[in-house]
């Protein structure tokens, strides 16, 4: 899938469990290509587990100064997030305040909460990145 469609469904509240994978790809691509993510994922080998209760799973691996990702379960997982699909939609997207969503009993988290918390700048960062993708490709279609 395209970017820009991503893009907007992330901002248009509209990313379903179907688009994960495309999330991923992005979260992949920018994250490999991004020399800010690469200094930021440097030397951060983690590998993380997303178990959905009412949907797929998947994982997103650091190691090697690369990311990758598939679904499905991967082996020995340092951090393992349990979650509805929802809330995975909302993760992802950033529409979500995830300590509040943890404290609610809505997340749960198994292993150490700073790796947690590491994976959530790096979304961050991967989103403000959409983020000026989408403004410029809006400035170069509105000319």
């Amino acid at each position: 899938m395209e970017k820009i469609k991503i893009i907007e469904k992330i901002k248009n509240n509209s990313l379903t469990v179907k688009d994960i994978k495309d999330f991923l790809e992005l979260v992949k691509e920018l994250g490999n290509q991004n020399e800010e993510i690469q200094a930021e994922i440097k030397d951060f080998n983690t590998t993380f587990q997303f178990n959905t209760i009412d949907g797929p799973s998947y994982w997103l691996k650091f190691g090697e100064n690369k990311i990758t990702y598939g679904e499905g379960q991967v082996e020995n997982p340092e951090v393992v997030f349990s979650m509805g699909a929802e809330t995975i939609l909302k993760l992802f997207a950033g529409d979500m305040d995830p300590t509040k969503e943890y404290l609610d009993g809505n997340l749960k988290i198994a292993g150490p909460i700073p790796k947690a918390i590491k994976l959530r700048v790096i979304l961050e960062m991967i989103r403000e990145d959409l983020e000026a993708e989408f403004q410029n490709n809006h400035k170069n279609n509105n000319k």
